[in-house]
């Protein structure tokens, strides 16, 4: 068995723009940014994220469908803590971009995550929190009480 080592330390090798149907080029982008130290890793992602966003709608889709599966591919090879450190430093770059852009992004991956298998589908809910699960309405958590109005002043309607 042959195993290809992948070394990239300079975030622009890694942050090249990516041909969209290239799952194989993504994988392999991805794993060798997971080896770098979190500075480098933010930075890589950072630049990565503009060129991809500088893709026209269908070269985006293909991306985004290469990008979710290939981070199912390095959650079987590399294992769950190598990758949620890697999509939670691409959450934390993502939710740092236009919101034009990052609407984007959670359409695609909205869209494309029910073509997946049922058991990929859970492990990419896993993988991406941010994207595929609810978010709170508000940063406290959403447990804030609702307040219905008070109509004692509607002093007209009472009978």
């Amino acid at each position: 068995m042959v195993t290809e080592t992948v070394q990239v330390r300079a975030p622009s090798t890694i942050a090249t723009p990516v041909d969209p149907a290239s799952i194989e080029s993504l994988y392999s982008r991805y794993a060798a940014a997971a080896t770098l130290p979190d500075s480098e890793l933010r930075q890589a992602l950072v630049t990565f994220a503009e060129a991809e966003h500088r893709l026209p709608k269908g070269g985006l889709r293909a991306v985004t469908l290469a990008r979710m599966q290939a981070l199912l591919r390095l959650d079987r090879e590399l294992g769950a803590d190598a990758v949620q450190r890697l999509v939670s430093t691409l959450e934390s770059v993502m939710d740092g971009l236009p919101g034009a852009l990052a609407m984007r992004r959670v359409e695609f991956v909205q869209t494309l995550y029910h073509g997946f298998s049922a058991a990929d589908q859970e492990r990419l809910k896993r993988l991406m929190p941010g994207v595929l699960e609810v978010r709170p309405a508000n940063r406290h958590g959403g447990s804030a009480p609702v307040r219905w109005p008070r109509r004692g002043w509607q002093f007209w309607k009472r009978v």
